[in-house]
């Protein structure tokens, strides 16, 4: 599973999803959520703000996302 992960990484960042060059931010989790990439985005989350648990993370990515799609409903 450990090198599935590590190919599901890569790709994220050969597609320009997904970089650790610079400090990660909220604006690099929202771009992996509306890519489709939440579980990436959890990762990203919790690397963020630290001792997040994975479970608060996932809670946290839902709440953005619904942020998101509501946003989108808005201008559409």
């Amino acid at each position: 599973t450990q090198t599935l992960w590590i190919r599901h990484l890569n790709q994220a960042r050969k597609r320009g999803l997904y970089s650790l060059s610079a400090e990660a931010t909220l604006f690099d989790v929202k771009r992996l959520i509306t890519a489709g990439e939440n579980l990436l985005a959890v990762r990203l989350y919790r690397q963020i703000y630290k001792g997040t648990s994975f479970k608060e993370a996932q809670k946290a990515i839902a709440q953005i996302e619904k942020g998101i799609k509501a946003k989108r409903e808005i201008y559409t």
